[in-house]
C-alpha cells in the first residue's frame, strides 16, 4: 500500500513538474523573449528613464523600493483582473487581452527598476527572500530533464520551420525570376511581331 502511495505521489509530482515547465517555457518564449525583453531594452535607451534612474541612485533606497513595489503590484493587479474578464466570454474577453497587454509593459518596467537597483533592493530582507526563491525556482526548472527535453524539441522544430521558410523563399524567388524571364521573352517576341508588320 505504501509503495502504491509513493508511486502515485511521484506521478503527481511529475505531472506538476510538467505543468510548471510548460508554463515557464510559454512565459519565457512568448511573453519574456518576444514582448517583455524588447520593451526592457527600449526602456534602457530612453533618456527620461536614465534621468529617473539617476534620481533613484541619489535618493534613499526606500524610494527605489517604493518605485519597484508600486509598479510590481500594479502589474499583478492587472494580471488578476484579466481572469474574471476572460471568464465572461466574448466580446468582453477582448478587454481582458487589452488589460493583459497593459500588464506586460508595467511588469517590464518593474523588472527594469529591479535590474538597475538590484544591489540596493536586495538589502531589504523580504526582497532578498523573494529573489532567492525565484532564482531557486528558475534554476530548478532549467536543470529539469523535462525542461531540457522540451527545449531540445522546440529547438528542432524552430530549425525545421526556419529551413522550410528558407525553402519556400527560394521557391518563391525562382517563380519570380522564371515569371520575369517569361515576361521579357514574351515582350520581345511581341515587339518583333510588331516590327515585322
Amino acid at each position: 500500500m505504501k509503495d502504491l502511495f509513493k508511486r502515485l505521489f511521484w506521478k503527481f509530482i511529475g505531472f506538476v513538474e510538467i505543468i510548471l515547465v510548460l508554463f515557464y517555457i510559454v512565459y519565457e518564449e512568448l511573453v519574456y523573449t518576444t514582448i517583455a525583453k524588447p520593451i526592457i531594452e527600449w526602456y534602457k535607451k530612453l533618456k527620461l528613464l536614465a534621468k529617473f534612474q539617476a534620481f533613484l541612485l541619489k535618493a534613499p533606497p526606500i524610494v527605489s523600493l517604493l518605485a519597484f513595489l508600486s509598479t510590481f503590484v500594479v502589474a499583478e493587479i492587472l494580471g488578476l483582473l484579466t481572469v474574471p474578464v476572460f471568464l465572461m466570454g466574448p466580446p468582453i474577453a477582448f478587454i481582458g487581452v487589452f488589460i493583459y497587454g497593459l500588464k506586460i509593459p508595467v511588469g517590464a518596467f518593474a523588472f527594469w527598476i529591479f535590474k538597475e537597483n538590484k544591489e540596493r533592493l536586495t538589502k531589504y530582507k523580504i526582497i532578498k527572500i523573494g529573489y532567492d526563491w525565484t532564482m531557486r525556482f528558475v534554476n530548478w526548472i532549467d536543470s529539469s530533464e523535462v525542461y531540457k527535453r522540451v527545449k531540445e524539441r522546440a529547438k528542432k522544430y524552430k530549425e525545421m520551420l526556419k529551413k522550410m521558410k528558407g525553402e519556400k523563399s527560394t521557391i518563391f524567388k525562382k517563380i519570380i525570376v522564371g515569371t520575369k524571364a517569361k515576361y521579357v521573352w514574351l515582350k520581345s517576341k511581341l515587339k518583333r511581331k510588331g516590327e515585322m508588320k
